[in-house]
């Protein structure tokens, strides 16, 4: 149920002859509402021997129209009120920007006869702030909640804290129902034959992928090409994978050269994952399943490696010693300020490119390739780790004392940001006004903007997720941009994808909902006290045997071996 800050194509998504990325996906490949067709050279699809489809491209406005036909033909003539949290509530709301200024806001707002007000949500409060919306009773029309516990979400259900979707809106919203699939989670979140939650799906509609086909995170590692270049190690990330001891080497080497005093930086969550993913570690802080069963995940080998050789970078003064106190927004404008070597965070193309812009503002030109690089962390023992997940990012639950009318608006509008035309909409603007269908699919931007239209999506976290129309060959990104995170994840996919399996995340025993073990609190405290890192583990480990040994015996026990 993990975020995805991250996801990636399945292996034969790799034939592609053009594809990218930003976001996280495992997606049904029978998909509903018509694949793109491809119309130029630049956005070929491409089809594996598997079934995973990658499509690029647009359909006819014909098409597009009869896609969407359900909700579109509705008229409104009562004004409705929304409140709702999305993506925004958790990273701008607080901030003061106003969603609310633009066209195609109000477009929106007028085509649907509504007005939306975006509650703030903070990531780090927003555990606790959504807990007591649900259980007092006071949460917006529309919470996007952004990872669920399972057996919250079932305990919510079975007290009526959470209003179950009609048993029609599969018919009603067509567009919305093939997106659901399309995550490969429906069963997941349905408790007694009806369904609560609306998981955000990822990728949909211009690429589909093997369900069956794990689907690994974005993360990945930047460094200072130019300063690689400096210490004589130019060709590092030549091939798209940096291999730990290399990257070890390097940021000992620029922090000799006098380059910077903090070669390594990023959140401490991240830091962990790249340790993890460098070290052949699951990164699971719970359980995990083996040939032999169920067992504790930080229990194993693996895990105490990570530790290890996360305090030795750190107590050798490689990794900036206040990492665990800063935040990644942060540590992004440090790298592209010249204050770190090489920042590890998400590799998607939104990412990528937010970080091409940040070197721009500091006064490099066309940075990418020349200024800084990223690639994948591969592990000393040659293999490249990663962690995936399903093909969906957070769920959408509902307020049950909301009006009726209420909740068919918001569906009525996430059906159409789930077609084609709605969801290119979010990053083009109003159709047939700022963008339009060319005759041969490409699209015509009417109002000269070829970017993205708006600097953050408002929207995200309703209809489809923002990775599924950077694939589209639309010119979201520059095509650069899109090859090489595509590379990336074919990189990813032919290595090792430590996956959660469906019957974790599916089950609802007490002992899953007791579970709470602060082991990244503990990683931190180990690596940053100089502790030694086998007997303080041990000790830790024992210290929680009634929390974790409970959930692995539950588990054995409803799934054997």
């Amino acid at each position: 149920m993990k975020k995805i800050a991250a996801t990636l194509l399945s292996a034969a998504m790799a034939a592609s002859l053009l594809a990218g990325c930003s976001g996280g996906g495992d997606t049904s490949a029978t998909t509903a509402a018509g694949n793109a067709q491809a119309t130029t050279a630049a956005t070929t699809a491409a089809a594996g021997s598997d079934g995973t489809t990658a499509a690029a491209g647009s359909e006819s406005t014909a098409a597009t129209e009869t896609e969407q036909a359900t909700a579109a033909e509705k008229t409104y003539d009562e004004h409705v009120s929304v409140t709702a949290t999305t993506y925004y509530s958790r990273t701008h709301a607080a901030t003061g920007d106003d969603y609310t200024d633009n066209d195609f806001w109000r477009w929106l707002m007028d085509k649907y006869n509504m007005d939306m007000e975006l509650w703030v949500c903070a990531d780090s409060e927003a555990a606790e702030k959504q807990r007591i919306w649900i259980n007092s009773g006071t949460m917006p029309d529309m919470m996007n909640w952004n990872s669920p516990s399972m057996s919250e979400y079932v305990s919510y259900a079975e007290q009526g804290l959470l209003r179950p979707l009609p048993d029609d809106w599969k018919t009603r919203w067509p567009n919305l129902a093939h997106a659901v699939e399309a995550t490969g989670a429906e069963e997941s979140f349905t408790v007694d034959g009806v369904l609560y939650a609306l998981p955000v799906v990822v990728y949909a509609n211009f690429v589909q992928l093997n369900p069956d086909v794990p689907v690994p995170g974005h993360n990945s590692i930047y460094f200072r090409k130019d300063w690689a270049e400096q210490v004589g190690m130019g060709d590092m990330g030549a091939d798209g994978t940096v291999q730990m001891s290399v990257l070890k080497e390097y940021l000992q080497k620029i922090k000799d050269a006098g380059l910077t005093d903090t070669p390594l930086g990023t959140a401490s969550n991240y830091m962990n994952v790249m340790f993890w993913w460098g070290c052949g570690a699951n990164r699971t802080t719970a359980a995990v399943k083996t040939d032999e069963g169920y067992v504790w995940g930080p229990g194993e080998e693996n895990y105490v490696k990570m530790i290890a050789t996360l305090q030795d970078w750190y107590q050798s003064g490689l990794i900036d010693p206040e990492y665990f106190n800063n935040d990644l927004a942060y540590y992004t404008q440090a790298f592209a300020s010249g204050l770190t070597g090489a920042l590890f965070r998400n590799g998607a193309a939104q990412n990528l490119q937010d970080q091409i812009q940040l070197f721009e503002n500091s006064g490099f030109e066309n940075p990418l390739g020349t200024v800084f690089e990223y690639a994948t962390v591969r592990a000393d023992d040659g293999v490249i780790y990663s962690d995936g997940t399903k093909n969906y990012w957070s769920v959408n639950v509902f307020n049950p004392e909301s009006d009726d009318a209420v909740i068919e608006r918001i569906l009525d509008l996430t059906d159409w940001l789930c077609t084609k035309e709605g969801e290119v909409s979010k990053y083009r603007g109003i159709p047939g006004v700022q963008w339009e269908y060319a005759a041969d699919g490409t699209i015509n931007q009417l109002d000269g903007d070829d970017e993205m239209h708006a600097k953050y999506d408002s929207l995200t976290c309703v209809g489809i997720n923002a990775d599924d129309y950077t694939l589209s060959g639309f010119g979201a990104f520059d095509l650069e941009i899109v090859e090489r995170v595509r590379r990336m994840y074919e990189l990813r996919n032919a290595g090792v994808v430590y996956a959660t399996p469906d019957e974790y995340t599916n089950f609802t025993g007490e002992s899953k909902a007791n579970y709470s073990v602060p082991a990244t609190d503990k990683i931190a405290e180990i690596v940053v006290n100089n502790l030694d890192v086998e007997s303080t583990w041990e000790a830790f480990k024992e210290e929680y045997r009634g929390v974790w040994q409970p959930l692995v015996d539950d588990l054995n026990a409803e799934y054997g071996s």
